[in-house]
């Protein structure tokens, strides 16, 4: 039976046939390894054999106990201090920060992380294409309708044509204390990425006309940009996937602007893209390191708004750019974390 699809379409998919099925091994795995991790006590590291998972921390979400004593000496021994400086987000396959076996880094690397003093915080890791090109669009490039494919815009959409988009995964969580349930309100449209000085004038070549920018001034540093998003999505709420359908979720204040409201322990994902490409950025790389920190805004629950920021952490995008000249790195810390030297 002739096949429905072009004959070029046919020889895509089946020279990216293995290379898809080596990816839903990996997430299938990821599935997996969480699930060892949710039902493993963090202190003792005994395993519960039953489907139910181990209590967590309410605050954080991040650390699992089989009773109340390995909780009370991990808290006392490390946890403690840990919890409150948002050492580690919390435990989610869509958000891994582990470093797979025989790995060289992890699935979701953090570039950015910080908190404010009332006990809200964020990480910033990336979402790109596997070679660390910048995107064309921002999203699905590839129209959902198969009779509106072109051999052009399927092109667009693989590795190996820069666009000028940097896609980020940002996930953004309210740690504050269960006994005052105080909820927050996230508001991931206005999340601003904030240039380094010299790399304001370089990031902003690739702007279109109408797209807004602000100019921040520091008289330590000097001139920086700060860059709204070009599109927003919100992808999971403490764990569970967010389809484009489920607008009325409870906890979406507002689905425009991707407005999320957090108690205690609550935490939700973003899809971030910034338009900082232009003819020195093409891939992802050269443009976090040419960044210096996200302004993440919220909302308290007296309804006052307020901010804090996410520093870049530099150690990881150093080690990457000491390997920039070869293109296995760039994939290892994006789809294949198993990859190893």
């Amino acid at each position: 039976m002739p096949s429905q699809y072009p004959d070029w379409f046919e020889r895509l998919k089946n020279a990216t046939d293995p290379g898809v099925d080596s990816i839903q091994a990996g997430i299938e795995q990821r599935k997996t390894d969480t699930q060892v991790a949710k039902l493993r006590c963090t202190n003792c590291g005994k395993e519960e054999h039953g489907r139910k998972p181990l209590q967590s921390c309410s605050q954080c979400r991040s650390v699992r106990y089989c009773d109340r004593n390995c909780q009370v000496v991990h808290y006392r021994a490390s946890h403690k201090v840990d919890c409150a400086a948002f050492k580690v987000p919390p435990l989610c396959r869509a958000f891994s920060v582990d470093v797979r076996p025989h790995g060289i880094y992890p699935e979701h690397p953090i570039f950015a992380q910080g908190h404010a003093r009332n006990g809200v915080g964020a990480w910033v890791s990336i979402a790109g294409q596997v070679d660390a090109r910048l995107s064309h669009l921002p999203g699905d490039s590839i129209p959902s309708d198969i009779d509106d494919m072109t051999p052009e815009n399927t092109l667009n959409a693989l590795p190996g044509t820069s666009g000028d988009l940097l896609g980020l995964v940002i996930l953004v969580q309210n740690r504050q204390n269960p006994k005052t349930p105080i909820k927050v309100v996230v508001h991931a449209a206005d999340i601003l990425a904030v240039t380094t000085p010299r790399g304001s004038d370089i990031l902003s070549q690739g702007r279109k006309p109408g797209e807004k920018i602000s100019t921040i001034e520091d008289p330590d540093t000097g001139r920086s940009l700060g860059v709204l998003s070009a599109k927003y999505v919100i992808t999971h709420i403490n764990g569970r996937e967010i389809k484009n359908a489920e607008k009325k979720h409870p906890f979406i204040v507002d689905p425009k602007t991707c407005s999320v409201s957090l108690g205690p322990g609550d935490y939700a994902i973003f899809h971030v893209d910034y338009r900082v490409g232009g003819p020195r950025v093409e891939r992802d790389y050269q443009a976090l390191e040419r960044l210096s920190y996200f302004e993440i805004p919220y909302s308290d629950g007296d309804g006052v708004k307020c901010k804090f920021q996410t520093k870049m952490d530099t150690r990881i995008l150093s080690a990457i750019l000491e390997r920039r000249e070869r293109t296995w790195p760039l994939l290892v810390y994006k789809l294949c974390p198993g990859i190893s030297e």
